[in-house]
């Protein structure tokens, strides 16, 4: 019988400490597997008898039968830790051969997932991003990616001179490269800048007036939005996430059309979880900028107490399928 909640995330991971509690408080006994205990702290066992498929992952707590997994939560998996005795080419054989076994297990599981891990790594590409909001009917702003310098001259002269820059990637934890790039505005001043487009591609946005940003959440089949008032704040006029700065943040209604929208996006990667940013500008129109696949939504549930995301969200695991 199909009764286990697994929800793979790393040691201290704030999402999962609280809906873990709060599965818990409704009867429920949900499974907190972490990856970086891989090799040396749990093992898994895959067994092909002929016809069937079965096998199990060991943890020092206890054994998970994988026929017995009803939904997964892909939270934040940690990476593997394997023994530092082992010299450098072996640590990496170990981690590809663990990686394929591990993968084996997760691409085969007949269960509910939020979300699929190919799905969450085609759907953090932001270039496909805006490709698929704009096929799907919403607005996106003009951009342009490019290691040619005249070209991010000419785009930032065709754009009357306001652009934004922003990566297309988020630094990995533990990179020489700063944790948050946020996005920067582009003016006459940084004209030298142009010229070190030559050394990767880079992301170009015209910069579009703001009457508030909105975060959409997508968990199942709704929709749950807050607007951040970030025009409020000169610090957070570009990027609202400088989050030393107090910004109020409200719930947001969005029209029909573009929460079902945003719904289609996120199902046509396959997930049934996202979270999107918009901009909603000064004449009401809803733009789109980009959608992080497995991205954070506690801290709007804290600051917008209706949002009842952690309710949605342990729902649909339990059910095991979208609510």
């Amino acid at each position: 019988m199909k009764q286990n909640i697994l929800i793979v995330a790393e040691e201290f991971e704030p999402h999962t400490d609280i809906l873990l509690g709060y599965l818990r408080s409704l009867g429920h006994n949900p499974i907190r597997l972490h990856t970086a205990d891989f090799p040396l702290n749990a093992s898994v066992e895959i067994n092909f008898d002929g016809q069937y498929w079965h096998g199990y992952l060991q943890t020092k707590k206890r054994r998970i039968f994988l026929e017995e997994i009803r939904s997964i939560w892909w939270r934040r998996p940690g990476a593997y830790v394997v023994s530092s005795e082992l010299p450098q080419d072996q640590k990496r054989f170990v981690r590809e051969e663990l990686d394929h076994a591990l993968k084996g297990v997760w691409y085969s599981l007949d269960c509910y997932w939020m979300s699929f891990p190919p799905s969450i790594r085609l759907a953090s590409n932001k270039p496909r991003q805006l490709k698929q909001a704009a096929e799907l009917g919403l607005r996106v702003p003009q951009t342009l990616i490019t290691m040619d310098p005249d070209q991010a001259q000419a785009f930032f002269e065709a754009c009357n001179e306001s652009i934004i820059y922003k990566t297309l990637v988020n630094p990995q934890p533990n990179s020489d490269v700063p944790k948050s790039i946020y996005a920067t505005p582009i003016t006459k001043d940084h004209m030298t800048f142009f010229e070190q487009v030559r050394t990767t591609p880079c992301l170009f946005q015209e910069y579009i007036p703001k009457q508030v940003e909105l975060r959409v959440t997508v968990i199942g089949d709704e929709v749950f939005t807050a607007e951040i008032h970030s025009q409020e704040n000169e610090r957070t006029k570009y990027d609202w996430r400088h989050y030393e700065v107090p910004t109020r943040i409200q719930k947001h209604t969005l029209p029909v059309d573009i929460a079902e929208k945003c719904i289609h996006l996120t199902k046509n990667y396959g997930l049934n979880f996202s979270t999107s940013d918009l901009i909603l500008t000064p004449e009401g129109e809803y733009v789109f900028l980009e959608t992080n696949p497995n991205g954070q939504w506690l801290w709007v549930e804290e600051a917008v107490p209706e949002l009842k995301m952690k309710e949605a969200l342990a729902e649909c695991l339990i059910r095991g399928a979208n609510g």
